[in-house]
């Protein structure tokens, strides 16, 4: 396959920047986990004063950060294919295997985005217990149906640039 040497287009473009946002956001909420693990260890070890706002900020820290993973993993086509199968069929049959790959995603990132948004819904009135700032269970499970968008948009692009013969 020739590779394509014109530039990205404006929708190419801005799924660029939200990956680089999307793993902007990851950096500073590990940042963040580690430093609510950090504090709860000292508070609890050498303070023997364990507080309930560090145990809470990194849970919900790492929720996020698995959801932004899977969703950077998808944009740069690190998800789920096997490659050592894949790279030996005919590159026909590697675009079929492909298409089946990110369709699948594409399944699960609709399904995704639908029970987060019921999730959502069951919970935006639950506050979220311990937090040292009012939120609600409902924002913090909004990641779901974020990430299910992203992973949504990120596969249609890969499919689009696949069948185009630019991938």
């Amino acid at each position: 396959m020739a590779q394509d040497n014109t530039p990205p287009g404006p929708i190419t473009r801005m799924l660029g920047w939200s990956q680089f946002a999307t793993e902007v956001l990851g950096g500073v909420l590990v940042a963040i986990s580690l430093v609510a693990v950090a504090i709860q260890i000292v508070m609890r070890y050498g303070f023997n004063n364990a507080n309930t706002w560090s145990d809470t900020l990194a849970s919900a820290s790492l929720a996020w950060i698995a959801f932004l993973a899977a969703t950077a993993a998808v944009r740069s086509d690190r998800n789920l294919a096997v490659r050592f199968a894949v790279i030996r069929l005919p590159a026909f049959w590697q675009r079929v295997a492909q298409t089946v790959t990110h369709l699948a995603i594409l399944g699960f990132a609709l399904i995704l985005m639908i029970s987060g948004g019921e999730l959502m819904e069951l919970t935006t009135d639950s506050n979220v217990e311990g937090f040292l700032f009012p939120a609600s269970w409902g924002q913090i499970y909004s990641v779901s149906v974020i990430s299910g968008v992203l992973m949504t948009l990120y596969s249609i692009e890969h499919l689009v640039a696949m069948w185009r013969g630019k991938r």
